[in-house]
């Protein structure tokens, strides 16, 4: 076989662009610091790189959606920290407008004072964030509370509970429509007997009553009827809990109702009194007791005050601003409790980037080390291809005239 000068220039042309190619992929990963642009190249890695990127995009969403989601729940726990300052304030001056020795000028002046706590609680009702009000459902663009006639708060949100989506099919609700935060329904808790004779008489017995947190033991004495196992109760546990008699058919039936927002059971500890009463295992029914509005409740306290009603003021007043004081601990912990879920959401979702980074990394970014040795090599070569072409090929026009 004849081999040309022909082919001489054409194996070499053919092997210098192949080096040439190595040394312009290795100066772009060089340049760029990726293994590879385009599918072709790593078909396996750009299918991984493109799962991974896809993930990392996703949660760096639910990461800003967290974000906004804390700030609306902060902003909400602390209008409700207000709120919680300034009805402890009306509960001191009830309880000091309520003194039989304060002159009607005094009680005015406290009661003047409600009135401008109320103006502060009707702020708080309308707070926004970014321009949107964060008690008003829905209805973010308008102020949630306005007056009325009569000087009557009146609610112009909706219930909507806006979800944010934290992760893939995880949803949460970060805002509480005004309507559950300023008036809420009043709810307690009732267990009733079987009905039972007048002269029903009882043998002795001790029980426990549970309210919430609360534990009571109630002893009851021999020879009891209905009547005095409902004052025996209201003696041991009247702080928590009414109980009382009231007609069924033709006998009697006793009631024991909580006073405030718990649950309550019972349980026999000595004899068989919850088993003759029948309230053994017997389940708590759920009673709405009228609703509580805390401009309701305000302009009720400064009424009392200008008119001196102080019964109504050291009683009725003082347990609704109690019931509401406990209504708001409940708020604030439910808000607690999502900010403290987000900030665990977050701190899982970081350790989740650093670990799909450090992956998606390993996929795709070179080796800048290695990479920069192979291109200084390469580099080598190609100079060297360049230098070995030039003696091989060295004929020219002159060399066929002699």
């Amino acid at each position: 076989m004849r081999v040309s000068d022909k082919v001489f220039s054409s194996v070499f042309l053919t092997d210098l662009m192949g080096n040439r190619d190595k040394l312009l992929k290795l100066q772009h990963q060089a340049s760029t610091g990726k293994k590879f642009d385009m599918p072709e190249e790593d078909p396996v890695g750009a299918v991984r790189s493109l799962r991974l990127n896809r993930i990392l995009n996703e949660n760096e969403q639910f990461s800003k959606n967290m974000d906004e989601a804390i700030s609306w729940l902060n902003a909400t726990e602390s209008a409700l920290d207000q709120l919680t300052s300034i009805v402890h304030k009306v509960r001191e001056r009830v309880i000091q407008g309520a003194n039989d020795t304060l002159t009607q000028v005094d009680r005015d002046a406290i009661a003047d004072e409600i009135d401008k706590l109320r103006e502060e609680v009707l702020q708080i009702a309308n707070t926004s964030l970014g321009g949107r009000y964060i008690f008003a459902g829905f209805q973010t663009q308008e102020k949630p509370y306005a007056l009325g006639d009569g000087n009557v708060a009146i609610y112009q949100g909706d219930d909507g509970e806006m979800a944010w989506e934290i992760e893939t099919g995880e949803k949460i609700v970060v805002n509480i429509p005004g309507n559950q935060v300023f008036a809420t329904q009043r709810i307690e808790y009732r267990i009733e007997s079987d009905m039972h004779l007048a002269s029903s008489i009882f043998g002795a017995g001790e029980f426990t009553l549970r309210v919430g947190d609360s534990v009571f033991r109630v002893d009851i004495p021999a020879g009891a009827n209905v009547s005095i196992i409902a004052d025996r109760i209201n003696l041991r546990a009247g702080e928590k809990v009414n109980a009382y008699v009231v007609p069924e058919g033709v006998g009697l039936k006793l009631v024991i109702q909580t006073k405030t927002n718990e649950h309550i059971s019972l349980s026999d500890s000595v004899g068989t009194v919850l088993q003759d009463l029948g309230l053994l295992d017997k389940r708590e029914e759920m009673v709405y007791v009228g609703n509580l509005d805390i401009f309701d409740i305000l302009q009720k306290i400064s009424e009392d005050l200008r008119y001196s009603r102080n019964t109504s003021l050291s009683g009725e007043r003082l347990e609704e601003l109690d019931a509401y004081l406990d209504h708001l601990l409940r708020m604030r912990a439910r808000v607690g409790a999502k900010v403290s879920r987000l900030e665990a959401t977050q701190s899982r979702f970081e350790d989740n980037k650093i670990q799909l980074t450090s992956l998606l990394s390993k996929i795709e970014d070179v080796d800048i080390a290695e990479v920069v040795m192979n291109l200084s090599n390469q580099q080598v070569i190609y100079q060297a291809a360049l230098r070995t072409g030039a003696r091989i090929v060295q004929t020219s026009l002159i060399d066929f005239l002699e």
